[in-house]
């Protein structure tokens, strides 16, 4: 597939050994299990590229974190070295502390300290489905898998340190990719799930901003950027800024309900060379010059706050 650029090696002999070497740690222990079904996965895991594949997402659904697991799964099983990257920040290593425990309630507290999952505006990323995804690494981490786990958001910059909001968003979306190139130089693969705004190439032109968004600063020669797509649901978002605007919405449809593709019963990845298979997706919500394709996984259900009982009101002192 062409969008991989094939023809740019970024591999040496050191890297095929270790990931021969990782096949075979993995291997005694997913060999057994069976990977969930992804149609049309291989030229994502079939050679060294794309090193970083990342998805967008729109937040608050149970599908793009189950996506995210099945696509760790087999990732794993092939052998790579894998890092997990999700839109989080990790100031104080509650992350590493969680993926290091035993996943117990009292270890899940502790990760609840965090803001993303005790404060009141609760856009999605602090889902139970992220938090299923979260512990589902933390248990191939216990099974000595070779996993390796980021949280890439960019919270060290403040607002205030730019001399204007376009600045900061330019650093902001930068740096995100920063930390993803930084952390992926230790990982055979990186899969990253973010917000699908951020996985575009492109930057962005509106309410007097213009700045560059995080995928448009990652190197093409080894990245690839996906699009989740759906026929409709449900989904757990903020529509607005404040927290009584975070709640569960009705998800409209990106396909033709009665494509051939809208009736798929797996997850399916779909290239940007398979004009075909592209025709059904709206085109004002998707654009081959965002992505490199997207990804199907039918209809969605909302996935509400993994912490809905412990929210508390932010408040600056306390973070």
């Amino acid at each position: 597939m062409k969008i991989f650029h094939r023809g740019m090696l970024f591999l040496s002999f050191i890297f095929l050994m270790a990931c021969s070497e990782g096949h075979i740690k993995n291997s005694m222990v997913l060999k057994s299990q069976e990977c969930p079904e992804i149609q049309n996965l291989e030229p994502l895991l079939e050679a060294e590229n794309p090193r970083v594949i990342i998805i967008g997402e729109g937040h608050g659904m149970q599908e793009p974190p189950a996506f995210m697991e099945a696509l760790l799964c087999h990732s794993l099983e092939r052998g790579f070295k894998t890092n997990l990257a999700l839109e989080l920040s990790d100031d104080v290593n509650l992350y590493k502390t969680y993926l290091n425990s035993g996943g117990l309630e009292a270890d899940k507290s502790a990760l609840f300290e965090d803001w993303a999952w005790k404060g009141e505006f609760t856009d999605g990323r602090s889902s139970e489905a992220i938090l299923r995804l979260i512990d589902k690494a933390r248990s191939y981490m216990a099974a000595e898998q070779d996993l390796i786990f980021t949280a890439f958001k960019a919270d060290d910059l403040q607002l205030e340190d730019f001399e204007s909001r376009n600045a900061y968003m330019q650093a902001y979306e930068k740096k995100m990719a920063e930390n993803i190139l930084k952390s992926s130089e230790t990982a055979h693969k990186t899969i990253v799930l973010v917000g699908n705004l951020h996985a575009r190439r492109y930057r962005l032109e509106a309410n007097n901003l213009s700045y560059d968004l995080m995928a448009k600063h990652m190197p093409a020669p080894y990245t690839a950027s996906f699009f989740i797509a759906h026929n409709g649901g449900t989904s757990w978002s903020c529509r607005g800024p404040q927290p009584k605007d975070c709640m569960q919405y009705k998800s409209g449809s990106y396909l033709d309900a009665n494509s051939e593709l809208a009736k798929l019963s797996v997850p399916r990845i779909i290239s940007n060379d398979n004009e075909v298979e592209i025709l059904p997706f709206i085109g004002r919500q998707y654009k081959k010059e965002w992505y490199d394709g997207v990804i199907y996984v039918g209809a969605v259900t909302a996935s509400p706050p993994a912490n809905a009982d412990g929210r508390v009101p932010y408040v600056e002192d306390n973070k």
